[in-house]
């Protein structure tokens, strides 16, 4: 049991260090596509 809970610990480890990898992209991403939507928007109310 010792040995699993390790295991999955680490693996836990690896998915929240991938997710907040994958969060700081995603906001990134987020951050551009909210201001090519600002722009769309934009385009589309003028």
């Amino acid at each position: 049991m010792r040995i699993k809970k390790r295991r999955t610990a680490g693996k836990t480890a690896k998915r929240i260090r991938r997710l907040k990898s994958l969060l700081r992209l995603y906001k990134r991403r987020s951050g551009l596509l909210k201001g090519i939507w600002k722009a769309a928007a934009a385009r589309l109310n003028l």
